[in-house]
């Protein structure tokens, strides 16, 4: 129940972020899927950005990344820790065409840890997150473009059941997505 609430207000965040970026008609919604590397997990994202400076073949973007993931503990036992990640990037990117871009940055934000099973939420735990990440993305319509990058993932340890020091092990993460452009 709570992770429904907690992941609703994550949703609800990143609509007024979209919707007051949308206010000054300057920047991106962007969604897809991963795959880290190291740890053998798919990942889900949405990151919504506002350009703070464009020139003919540049723009520097700062925007507010939800990353979201689970890993299985025990499948008998239907136990599972989710993990919900916010991260603010600073992202910058070339337009090398005018079907074209590539794009670098970094972020810095906080993961939230929660040991869920069938009688609820078990504890939870909140530490560090970073990241940087390159890549590409292709026009395919007039605000559409099809999105393909690589980012490092860095964790802190987090503390669950009184256990400290678990670690999730850094790794690469494998993304695609759209990008819809406003």
């Amino acid at each position: 129940m709570n992770n429904t609430i907690k992941n609703k207000l994550a949703v609800i965040t990143m609509a007024g972020v979209v919707g007051a970026s949308q206010a000054q008609a300057v920047g991106d919604f962007e969604a897809g899927i991963g795959y880290m590397e190291r740890s053998e997990r798919a990942f889900g994202f949405i990151k919504a950005q506002g350009v703070v400076y464009e020139g003919p073949s540049i723009s520097h973007k700062i925007g507010l990344e939800y990353i979201g993931y689970d890993e299985t503990l025990d499948s008998a036992l239907d136990s599972s820790i989710l993990f919900t990640t916010l991260v603010v990037n600073y992202e910058v990117e070339l337009h090398m065409s005018e079907v074209l871009s590539v794009f670098g940055g970094v972020g810095l934000g906080g993961q939230y840890a929660s040991l869920d099973s069938p009688v609820g939420e078990l504890d939870n735990d909140i530490y560090g997150y970073a990241q940087f990440f390159v890549g590409a993305r292709a026009r395919l319509a007039q605000n559409l473009e099809f999105k393909a990058g690589i980012r490092r993932m860095f964790f802190d340890d987090y503390e669950l059941l009184g256990v400290s020091g678990i670690k999730q092990k850094q790794t690469w993460g494998f993304d695609v997505g759209f990008t819809l452009r406003f």
